[in-house]
């Protein structure tokens, strides 16, 4: 279906519309629904921008005899008083994912040597601060995972149990609205150096997406065209490859604000990138 949409001759960057994708929908479930049984998965459906009634009644109505439809969503009032009224089961990702969240608070908030100490002192704050962090994350692992670094930076740089109770009370609960505040933090040269970035992984990702993104490519790619033009062809040696992936990885870590590991398709950087290419052409 996509496929034949494609083929129309349409820019590649132009993506179906709202409209559009609904049509698609309705056709591929009319001409199916005597010969194929489906189950769609749908991600995502609080991130869209625009009338979220409007698509909850329009997933219910996907839903036949012969079509199943599974949605993730966050927890938005308009969506689940639509899949209540038309009888939808459900079931909330964080009373699945509790043992696992109070886990990995555990080993990686409750257990740094600073939290412990503050722990001896204020039993109490810092339990009730675990238990807010883990009803905020509503089962939202790359939310937590964010949140428990800010804090742990926080305890680092001497923030006590109030002030932390505040960072935590500060943070968006939506992941869209939490990046957008950490983007907000970073230096007017850091943004406009990690837009470049994305923008750089972007493309990557669109038109070579069956390789991964290396850290030196990303080296070169970010120095100026002369710059990168004028090198000399030839190997690198081991000890350069490695100083080029670590300054790399140091400008990324502070450019993406702790969210370049999340990124979709990339490899930048790791330590596995850390062993130079046996030929200069690969990777």
């Amino acid at each position: 279906m996509y496929k034949s949409w494609e083929d129309t001759g349409r820019d590649p960057g132009n993506q179906p519309n709202y409209i559009e994708m609904k049509s698609a929908f309705e056709s591929l479930i009319r001409k199916s629904e005597k010969f194929l049984n489906l189950c769609i998965f749908i991600d995502g459906v609080d991130e869209l921008d625009g009338d979220h009634r409007d698509l909850a009644e329009f997933i219910c109505s996907l839903a036949t005899q012969h079509v199943k439809v599974v949605v993730s969503s966050g927890p938005i009032a308009t969506c689940l008083n639509v899949f209540q009224n038309h009888n939808c089961p459900t079931l909330k990702l964080q009373d699945l994912t509790a043992e696992d969240m109070e886990l990995f608070i555990r080993d990686n908030l409750a257990a740094h040597p600073h939290m412990v100490e503050m722990t001896r002192h204020f039993p109490e704050e810092t339990s009730a601060l675990v238990t807010e962090l883990k009803e905020k994350a509503a089962g939202v692992f790359l939310w937590v995972h964010l949140v428990v670094r800010l804090l742990i930076n926080g305890i680092e740089s001497g923030d006590d149990i109030s002030d932390l109770q505040r960072k935590l009370r500060s943070l968006p609960p939506d992941l869209r609205d939490l990046y957008r505040r950490m983007i907000s933090k970073m230096e007017p040269d850091h943004q406009i150096q990690a837009a470049g970035i994305f923008q750089l992984l972007h493309t990557w990702n669109r038109y070579i997406p069956d390789q991964p993104f290396r850290t030196i490519i990303l080296n070169f790619a970010v120095q100026p065209p002369s710059k990168a033009s004028s090198q000399p062809i030839r190997p690198l040696d081991s000890r350069t490859y490695q100083w080029f992936c670590s300054i790399t990885e140091v400008r990324i870590s502070s450019r993406y604000c702790g969210c370049w590991k999340f990124i979709r398709k990339t490899e930048i950087p790791t330590h596995k990138d850390r062993d130079p290419p046996t030929s200069p052409m690969r990777k």
